[in-house]
């Protein structure tokens, strides 16, 4: 106590390793025999600064010392009132200016010259003491925060959400200017022109990076120890709650032709009124309270394509949600609300929650899955090898593509379309299975199932050139065009399909 250590901080540095010592602290000092030299006006001959009773702790800046304690913790509690988070579990993350790194190095160091026996079990490559601040504060305060929060939450070191107090010491950026002597080539204030030598030039890794190399004798120099006597304390500047995301998958089909999957926004400007991302997402951030949404799918089809059959996977990542824990009918309700706002454009099914260890299947679809596609066709003439106009049917021109001979393998230069926002390059593509069905005496319908990734259309028209072989070249002169485009199935078996309470699946 005599070096401006308060009590807790005293048997902190002690060991003392059982939490029930620090619900009572100057009872167990009394209790386990310790002698207790006052610190009352009292002055160290090796320490620079007088130690006056109502100094805050040279180790812990107050933060296990009232009255500094109970205001910290008031402050905590208060913020905690206003979380509205229904997670059965919490944990709690302190956040240390980084003034506290450099005192608990100087502590150790008086330690270990003034009690060597103490210190010669603690591993030299750490330099710390056994029990920290953040750990005896936990114990301390962890009840009282988990009357605030819910008489149902439970306090666990590892949960989805996660209260973060940070705290802040008005003397860091004098504490820490130490560094950029001791390691100048390290810290300096140079690299940092903005910062000018703030404490926002030092992260936590860093500093330990650099107590671990700098030599004991140039650490003294720049900084005392024991530590100086601090006038202030430290105080909680904010308390902050964020939930892990959770994620929500399902199907979707789109049914019109003037609906794009992602908000289309060109120069600023909004060119359609919606998306399928907005029509799914709006009613997941309203029943989940989250922050932002992410939405994700398995490939993507243009504004005018259809998407049919058992429809697209596809997930949503909700941020920061405050509702987590769902009733089926909870989710029932919120597929119907996504339907009727999709208004006969959008529907979806199987609408579930889902582990983030399952998007990997989504992202693995997008370009390992096979798809199954139905274009309609406009035979538009054919020509002979010198360009010539040449008599066809089409009888003939479905009997060449129902004989063309499949699996085909085709070269797909990045299609003019989609240059603005994808790499240059040339991609192979399998074209699996296809064949054609006559509607009238010029159209007809192209069955396809391809590889994930393949351009459809490309495939049809040529994309002048870039797609080899096309369509018309396995013709044989015949010149066709796409009219419309439909998805009909994407073979990934995910999210699996969700059962009602009467044993019927929603696919049906």
């Amino acid at each position: 106590l005599k070096i401006g250590c308060c009590q807790t901080c005293c048997l902190r540095l002690l060991g003392e390793s059982n939490p029930a010592i620090y619900q009572n602290v100057t009872q167990h000092v009394k209790h386990k025999g310790y002698t207790v030299e006052e610190a009352v006006n009292s002055e160290d001959e090796n320490h620079k600064y007088k130690v006056k009773k109502d100094n805050p702790c040279i180790g812990c800046l107050g933060l296990l010392q009232n009255p500094f304690e109970d205001a910290v913790l008031e402050k905590v509690l208060s913020e905690i009132e206003q979380f509205t988070y229904d997670s059965p579990t919490f944990s709690v993350a302190l956040v240390f200016p980084v003034s506290m790194q450099l005192r608990a190095h100087s502590l150790f160091l008086y330690l270990e010259k003034n009690y060597p026996e103490h210190c010669a079990n603690v591993n030299p490559h750490a330099r710390a003491i056994s029990v920290g601040v953040k750990e005896v504060w936990k114990w301390r305060c962890i009840t009282q925060i988990k009357n605030n929060f819910s008489s149902e939450k439970k306090f666990t070191a590892c949960s989805p959400l996660t209260v973060t107090i940070k705290m802040k010491y008005a003397d860091e950026d004098k504490e820490c200017s130490a560094l950029f002597k001791m390691l100048p080539n390290d810290f300096s204030k140079t690299k940092n022109r903005k910062n000018q030598g703030s404490v926002d030039v030092y992260s936590r890794k860093s500093v330990e990076k650099a107590l671990e190399t700098v030599g004991d004798s140039i650490f003294k120099t720049h900084f005392l120890s024991p530590p100086e006597i601090p006038s202030e304390p430290m105080i909680c500047e904010e308390v902050t709650a964020c939930h892990n995301s959770i994620h929500i998958a399902g199907r979707y089909n789109k049914w019109s032709r003037e609906l794009p999957q992602t908000p289309w926004i060109i120069d600023g400007k909004r060119r359609m009124e919606s998306s399928v991302q907005e029509i799914i997402t709006e009613p997941l951030l309203k029943l989940t309270s989250a922050q932002d949404a992410r939405f994700s799918s398995s490939g993507r089809e243009d504004v005018d394509v259809r998407t049919l059959g058992r429809g697209r996977p596809f997930s949503v990542e909700l941020i920061d949600p405050k509702k987590t824990i769902f009733t089926n009918e909870e989710m029932k309700k919120t597929e119907q609300q996504i339907n009727e706002l999709g208004n006969n454009k959008v529907t979806i099914r199987d609408l579930q929650i889902v582990g983030k260890e399952c998007l990997n299947l989504l992202k693995d679809g997008e370009e390992m899955k096979t798809k199954d596609y139905n274009a309609l066709c406009v035979l538009l003439g054919r020509v002979d090898s010198q360009n010539n106009p040449k008599e066809y049917c089409i009888e003939d021109c479905l009997q060449k593509i129902n004989s063309i001979q499949t699996p085909l393998v085709i070269d797909q230069a990045t299609p003019v379309r989609v240059l603005h926002r994808r790499a240059l390059a040339i991609r192979q593509k399998t074209i699996h299975t296809m064949s054609g069905t006559k509607i009238s005496e010029s159209q007809f319908v192209l069955h396809l199932q391809t590889q994930a990734g393949t351009y459809i259309k490309e495939f049809i028209h040529g994309d002048l050139g870039r797609t080899s072989p096309s369509l018309g070249e396995l013709l044989e002169g015949y010149q066709v065009d796409i009219l419309a485009l439909d998805v009909q199935d994407i073979s990934l078996d995910w999210p699996p399909p969700v059962v009602t309470s009467n044993g019927i699946s929603t696919n049906t």
